[in-house]
């Protein structure tokens, strides 16, 4: 049962990680590329390009299963491990999805992203809370997976 503990605690530390780093990654990256396209009325980006990428790939169902899967992770952790591992990078861990979505739905952000990345609806109302929020969002999203990351492994027992 002990090495169960510890290697669900040590794929919560790589889940967490990698999430904290496609956060940082988009922060840095993709999402200033779709804020550039939004931003200089390039909107042909999201209705003729990545709406048909988006599609094609399931890019959103892999992400989901991705964000899911470090959810899932933080909770087994924690049910295994509270009474062995600190327990701050595990709540964090835990939590940082939960509040990913409580702000993304809070904000309407989570609406004007599907619409602008599906290339269903680039109103000018969607594209103003799209730039208003997606870089902002983002980075509280990626110093929330990295603490919690980061705690994760300088706790660790």
């Amino acid at each position: 049962m002990k090495v169960l503990k510890n290697t669900i605690y040590n794929l919560n530390i790589f889940q967490t990680a990698l999430v904290a780093g496609f956060m940082t990654f988009y922060l840095i990256g993709l999402g200033r590329y779709f804020n550039f396209l939004l931003d200089n009325n390039f909107t042909e980006g999201f209705t003729k390009y990545y709406s048909l990428f988006r599609q094609s790939s399931n890019v959103v169902t892999v992400l989901n299963i991705f964000l899911g899967m470090q959810l899932i992770i933080a909770l087994l952790s924690l049910v295994l491990n509270f009474r062995r591992q600190p327990l701050p990078g595990q709540i964090i861990a835990l939590l940082a999805p939960i509040i990913l979505m409580a702000i993304h739905s809070i904000t309407g952000f989570s609406q004007s992203e599907n619409l602008i990345n599906s290339g269903t609806n680039l109103s000018d109302i969607n594209i103003a809370n799209y730039l208003k929020y997606n870089i902002p969002l983002h980075i509280i999203y990626s110093i929330i997976y990295s603490l919690g990351s980061l705690l994760l492994i300088f706790q660790k027992k």
